[in-house]
Order: structure tokens, then sequence, then C-alpha cells
């Protein structure tokens, strides 16, 4: 039996995606202005099937980065929309049934 390897990336996505929401809800913590971007992205990617990218962008998410500027300080993304975990998590939910 072999193993559909989008169907398994996809998989491995969803569940990298989960762990770190899950972790976040479990230290009691709301993602930070960089981790939004980066999770939103790594959503969109899934829901279009763009599983590679979608799992460079959690691993963004997982480990903030931010880009550096040039003073070295982080600065906060542009007009990014607050979003909690449990919304990041109805989202995911919303796309793995489709």
């Amino acid at each position: 039996m072999s193993v559909d390897p989008t169907a398994l990336a996809r998989r491995n996505l969803a569940k990298r995606i989960q762990r770190f929401l899950d972790d976040l809800a479990d230290a009691g913590k709301e993602p930070t202005p960089h981790q939004i971007v980066h999770t939103a992205t790594a959503l969109r990617l899934f829901e279009l099937g763009i599983y590679p990218e979608g799992e460079n962008a959690l691993a963004k998410a997982v480990h903030e980065r931010a880009p550096p500027s040039v003073d070295g300080a982080r600065k906060r993304p542009v007009s990014v929309k607050t979003v909690t975990t449990a919304e990041f998590k109805e989202q995911l939910a919303l796309l793995i049934v489709k």
C-alpha cells in the first residue's frame, strides 16, 4: 500500500499547526503579531495545497522570526489584525474538513 505524498504533507502540516496552537493555548498565551502573520500565511498555504511553503511559514511562527531592521530592533508588522488562538483553531478545523 503506497502513501499519497500530498495527503501525507497535508496531514503533517495540519498536525504541526494544531500542535503549535495547542502549545500556545496550554501556555495560556495568544500569538504575537509576528506569529499571527506567519500562522495566517501557513493556513492560507494549507488551503492552497502548497504544503512545503506552509511548513516554512509555520516554522517562522514557532520560532517567531522577525525580519531584522536597520537598528536591530524588532518592528511590529504593519496593520496586523489580532487573531486569537481559538480563532486560528476554528480556521484550521474548517480547512481540514474541506
